[in-house]
Formats: C-alpha cells, structure tokens, sequence
C-alpha cells in the first residue's frame, strides 16, 4: 500500500503512486476519480458548488475542482473515457434546513453529479446525504473507496 495523504477542505491531489487519499466532509463532498488501467487517481474535497468567477483555489469548489483533476491525471497518463467516480458527503449538518431540499450538502452533491455528467464520467459508488460527517480513504490503485463514522466502517464503494 502506497503512502497516505491527507486532503484537507479545498484542496484537491492526484497521484499514480498507489496512494491513500484521506479527508473528513460534512455538507462537504469528497470525490474520488481513478483511470483503473493507468492507476492514477485523484480526490478532491469541495466545499461549495460554482465559483461564479472567483479564483481562491480550484479545490473549493465543484465546478472547478473536477476539470483541473481530470486535467492533471490526463497529464500523467489516465484517459478519461477510462475514469470513474466515487462520491461521499454532502450531508445537512444543520436542522434548520431539515425540511428543504436545497442545503449545502444537496446543492454540492447536486452539482457533483451535474458535472461528472458533463464530462461524462461514470458514478461508480456514492454514499451521500444524511445528517453525519465522513471520513473517507481514496485508494488510487483499484479506486476503493472506504467510508466511516466515527472510525466505523459504514460503507465500502
């Protein structure tokens, strides 16, 4: 197993080393890519939707951390009719939205799948929504992806 690295919230890495790509969400969504046949991946940890022009870090948003991934893994050598995702968070963390649809957590994950879409990339897995946080382990050699609360395994992508 490849060494592991943290991702911290608005950040994105990729790496082809068969590394674990680890990082805690809430209403945050943690998006794992991964190109199997090349072994590169990458996981983002976003926190809003849509920049809407503003340029303070491509990792913070969807709409911008998911083209610059994929722009680096095709760098090292991932093709990207070949990536797939794998997709955990997005959860409402506050009860005063509980009645409606349109929390931080549902308009990223929203947003997410709008934009794998777009780039026609395939959602492999996702455990999303709820009402508590994750901690997921990205791992860029087959593109597993482990999800827990409170260090319990709940879900296994």
């Amino acid at each position: 197993m490849g060494e592991r690295v943290r991702v911290k919230m608005a950040e994105y890495r990729v790496c082809n080393s068969g590394g674990v790509l680890v990082t805690t969400v809430g209403s945050c969504v943690a998006i794992g890519l991964v190109d199997p046949e090349s072994g590169v991946g990458g996981l983002a940890h976003i926190m809003l939707p849509e920049a809407k022009g503003k340029s303070d870090g491509a990792g913070k948003y969807a709409d911008t951390a998911i083209p610059a991934m994929l722009r680096e893994m095709e760098a090292r050598k991932a093709r990207k009719e070949r990536i797939i995702a794998k997709i955990a968070g997005g959860a409402r963390m506050f009860n005063f939205n509980s009645n409606r649809a349109d929390s931080v957590g549902d308009r990223n994950v929203e947003a997410v799948k709008r934009i794998l879409r777009k780039y026609g990339i395939r959602i492999a897995g996702e455990d999303v929504g709820e009402n508590h946080g994750r901690t997921v382990e990205f791992y860029t050699s087959d593109g597993k992806m482990v999800v827990k609360r409170a260090n319990k395994v709940i879900k296994e992508l």
